[in-house]
């Protein structure tokens, strides 16, 4: 399952749970179905179940997110992840 937790910045620019979005040097389409803690800003979590050591060996990057809607007909940003 891939799924990410996105900070509330991004939740105000539109990455509301269930929006898909595609992560610059991640294979695959990502849902965000969590949130994380107020006051994290410019964050995302990739959630990789119980594997650490791939977790370990992704560690913390800065990447670009990117996704679509209707409403406010997507966007892009750059968070840090994890």
């Amino acid at each position: 399952m891939k799924v990410i937790a996105v900070s509330p910045d991004l939740v105000e620019k539109g990455l509301t749970r269930g929006t898909t979005v595609r992560i610059d040097g991640v294979e695959g389409e990502w849902v965000v179905l969590d949130r994380m803690p107020s006051g994290v800003t410019r964050h995302i979590d990739l959630y990789m179940g119980v594997d650490v050591a791939a977790a370990r060996q992704w560690g913390r990057r800065k990447v670009t997110i990117r996704w679509s809607s209707t409403a406010d007909h997507g966007g892009v940003a750059v968070a840090q992840a994890p």
